[in-house]
Protein backbone atom coordinates (compact mmCIF):
# COMPACT_ATOMS: atom_id res chain seq x y z
CA UNK A 1 0.00 0.00 0.00
CA UNK A 2 1.38 3.38 -1.00
CA UNK A 3 1.80 5.97 1.76
CA UNK A 4 0.94 9.24 0.01
CA UNK A 5 2.16 11.56 2.77
CA UNK A 6 5.47 9.72 3.01
CA UNK A 7 5.88 9.87 -0.77
CA UNK A 8 5.08 13.59 -0.87
CA UNK A 9 7.64 14.26 1.88
CA UNK A 10 10.29 12.13 0.18
CA UNK A 11 9.64 13.80 -3.18
CA UNK A 12 10.14 17.23 -1.59
CA UNK A 13 13.29 16.18 0.29
CA UNK A 14 14.75 14.51 -2.79
CA UNK A 15 13.90 17.46 -5.05
CA UNK A 16 11.72 15.43 -7.43
CA UNK A 17 8.04 15.49 -8.39
CA UNK A 18 5.47 13.22 -6.79
CA UNK A 19 5.08 11.47 -10.14
CA UNK A 20 8.80 10.75 -10.23
CA UNK A 21 8.59 9.37 -6.66
CA UNK A 22 5.74 7.05 -7.72
CA UNK A 23 7.76 5.92 -10.72
CA UNK A 24 10.79 5.21 -8.51
CA UNK A 25 8.62 3.03 -6.28
CA UNK A 26 7.19 1.09 -9.21
CA UNK A 27 10.62 0.55 -10.77
CA UNK A 28 12.18 -0.39 -7.42
CA UNK A 29 9.56 -3.09 -6.85
CA UNK A 30 9.82 -4.54 -10.31
CA UNK A 31 12.83 -6.62 -11.14
CA UNK A 32 14.14 -8.43 -14.15
CA UNK A 33 14.30 -12.11 -13.48
CA UNK A 34 16.34 -14.67 -15.42
CA UNK A 35 14.20 -17.24 -17.25
CA UNK A 36 15.59 -20.09 -15.14
CA UNK A 37 14.10 -18.37 -12.05
CA UNK A 38 10.61 -17.98 -13.55
CA UNK A 39 7.73 -19.26 -11.44
CA UNK A 40 4.40 -20.58 -12.70
CA UNK A 41 2.93 -17.14 -12.02
CA UNK A 42 5.64 -15.52 -14.17
CA UNK A 43 4.86 -17.96 -16.99
CA UNK A 44 1.12 -17.23 -16.74
CA UNK A 45 1.84 -13.49 -16.93
CA UNK A 46 4.05 -13.97 -19.99
CA UNK A 47 1.38 -16.12 -21.64
CA UNK A 48 -1.23 -13.43 -20.93
CA UNK A 49 1.11 -10.75 -22.31
CA UNK A 50 1.44 -12.81 -25.47
CA UNK A 51 -2.35 -13.06 -25.88
CA UNK A 52 -2.79 -9.32 -25.34
CA UNK A 53 0.01 -8.66 -27.84
CA UNK A 54 -1.81 -10.83 -30.40
CA UNK A 55 -5.00 -8.78 -29.88
CA UNK A 56 -3.08 -5.51 -30.29
CA UNK A 57 -1.47 -6.77 -33.51
CA UNK A 58 -4.81 -8.03 -34.84
CA UNK A 59 -6.18 -4.52 -34.35
CA UNK A 60 -3.31 -2.87 -36.21
CA UNK A 61 -1.59 -1.55 -33.09
CA UNK A 62 1.84 -2.92 -33.93
CA UNK A 63 3.93 -0.32 -32.09
CA UNK A 64 1.89 -0.70 -28.91
CA UNK A 65 2.15 -4.48 -29.22
CA UNK A 66 5.94 -4.27 -29.47
CA UNK A 67 6.14 -1.93 -26.47
CA UNK A 68 3.81 -4.15 -24.43
CA UNK A 69 5.64 -7.40 -25.08
CA UNK A 70 9.02 -5.77 -24.36
CA UNK A 71 7.82 -3.96 -21.21
CA UNK A 72 10.28 -4.48 -18.35
CA UNK A 73 12.24 -6.99 -20.47
CA UNK A 74 14.56 -4.50 -22.13
CA UNK A 75 16.29 -1.49 -20.73
CA UNK A 76 19.04 1.04 -21.00
CA UNK A 77 22.26 1.63 -19.14
CA UNK A 78 22.19 5.30 -18.15
CA UNK A 79 25.33 7.15 -17.14
CA UNK A 80 25.18 10.22 -14.92
CA UNK A 81 28.05 12.63 -15.29
CA UNK A 82 29.21 14.96 -12.56
CA UNK A 83 31.49 15.00 -9.56
CA UNK A 84 30.76 11.34 -8.86
CA UNK A 85 29.84 9.69 -12.18
CA UNK A 86 27.70 6.58 -11.84
CA UNK A 87 25.58 4.37 -14.02
CA UNK A 88 22.37 2.46 -13.49
CA UNK A 89 19.93 0.31 -15.39
CA UNK A 90 16.52 1.66 -16.37
CA UNK A 91 13.92 -0.70 -17.76
CA UNK A 92 11.87 0.15 -20.85
CA UNK A 93 8.19 0.68 -20.12
CA UNK A 94 5.23 0.40 -22.50
CA UNK A 95 3.27 3.17 -20.68
CA UNK A 96 -0.05 1.54 -21.53
CA UNK A 97 -2.75 2.11 -18.90
CA UNK A 98 -3.84 -1.51 -18.83
CA UNK A 99 -0.33 -2.87 -18.23
CA UNK A 100 -0.02 -4.21 -14.68
CA UNK A 101 3.50 -2.80 -14.49
CA UNK A 102 2.90 0.59 -16.11
CA UNK A 103 -0.66 1.25 -14.93
CA UNK A 104 0.56 2.61 -11.58
CA UNK A 105 2.98 4.92 -13.41
CA UNK A 106 0.15 6.23 -15.57
CA UNK A 107 -1.98 6.72 -12.45
CA UNK A 108 0.89 8.68 -10.87
CA UNK A 109 1.06 10.96 -13.90
CA UNK A 110 -2.70 11.58 -13.86
CA UNK A 111 -2.61 12.14 -10.11
CA UNK A 112 0.17 14.71 -10.46
CA UNK A 113 -1.65 16.42 -13.34
CA UNK A 114 -4.96 16.81 -11.50
CA UNK A 115 -3.86 17.00 -7.85
CA UNK A 116 -3.53 20.84 -7.93
CA UNK A 117 -7.13 21.09 -9.13
CA UNK A 118 -8.34 18.70 -6.44
CA UNK A 119 -6.31 20.53 -3.77
CA UNK A 120 -7.85 23.85 -4.88
CA UNK A 121 -11.35 22.37 -4.74
CA UNK A 122 -10.75 21.01 -1.24
CA UNK A 123 -9.32 24.36 -0.06
CA UNK A 124 -12.11 26.42 -1.67
CA UNK A 125 -15.37 24.47 -1.30
CA UNK A 126 -18.46 25.86 -3.01
CA UNK A 127 -21.85 25.39 -1.43
CA UNK A 128 -23.80 22.74 -3.32
CA UNK A 129 -20.77 21.46 -5.27
CA UNK A 130 -19.19 18.14 -4.38
CA UNK A 131 -16.79 15.73 -6.04
CA UNK A 132 -18.66 12.69 -7.28
CA UNK A 133 -17.86 9.52 -9.18
CA UNK A 134 -20.26 8.47 -11.89
CA UNK A 135 -19.85 5.23 -13.82
CA UNK A 136 -21.37 5.05 -17.29
CA UNK A 137 -21.28 1.69 -19.06
CA UNK A 138 -21.97 0.74 -22.64
CA UNK A 139 -23.00 -2.61 -24.05
CA UNK A 140 -20.07 -5.00 -24.64
CA UNK A 141 -20.33 -6.09 -28.26
CA UNK A 142 -16.95 -7.84 -28.30
CA UNK A 143 -15.49 -5.31 -30.74
CA UNK A 144 -14.83 -1.60 -30.44
CA UNK A 145 -13.96 0.85 -33.18
CA UNK A 146 -12.60 4.38 -32.94
CA UNK A 147 -15.94 5.71 -34.16
CA UNK A 148 -17.80 3.82 -31.41
CA UNK A 149 -15.48 5.36 -28.80
CA UNK A 150 -16.14 8.84 -30.23
CA UNK A 151 -19.89 8.13 -30.20
CA UNK A 152 -19.69 6.96 -26.57
CA UNK A 153 -17.79 10.13 -25.58
CA UNK A 154 -20.43 12.28 -27.29
CA UNK A 155 -23.09 10.38 -25.32
CA UNK A 156 -21.18 11.01 -22.07
CA UNK A 157 -21.01 14.76 -22.81
CA UNK A 158 -24.72 14.81 -23.63
CA UNK A 159 -25.59 12.93 -20.41
CA UNK A 160 -23.47 15.26 -18.26
CA UNK A 161 -24.96 18.37 -19.87
CA UNK A 162 -28.43 16.94 -19.33
CA UNK A 163 -27.72 16.17 -15.67
CA UNK A 164 -26.20 19.62 -15.04
CA UNK A 165 -28.70 21.63 -17.14
CA UNK A 166 -28.96 25.14 -15.74
CA UNK A 167 -26.03 24.78 -13.34
CA UNK A 168 -23.14 27.22 -13.77
CA UNK A 169 -19.49 26.50 -12.97
CA UNK A 170 -19.45 22.70 -12.97
CA UNK A 171 -16.83 20.51 -14.61
CA UNK A 172 -15.96 16.89 -15.19
CA UNK A 173 -12.95 14.63 -15.63
CA UNK A 174 -13.51 11.20 -17.13
CA UNK A 175 -11.61 8.23 -18.36
CA UNK A 176 -12.76 5.60 -20.85
CA UNK A 177 -11.85 2.14 -19.63
CA UNK A 178 -12.02 -0.52 -22.31
CA UNK A 179 -11.72 -4.16 -21.37
CA UNK A 180 -12.52 -7.63 -22.55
Amino acid sequence: MLNLRQFQTEATVWGITLRERFELEVNAREGLKPLDEFTDEDRREEEFRGRVTDVLIANGLHKRAARYVECHRLGYCLVCEGEKPHSFFSVSCCDLRFCPRCGPRMFARLYEKYSPVLAFLRAHPRKGFLLRELTLTSKNTGALSAEEIKQFNRAVKKALKSLMHGVEGWGAIWCDEVGF
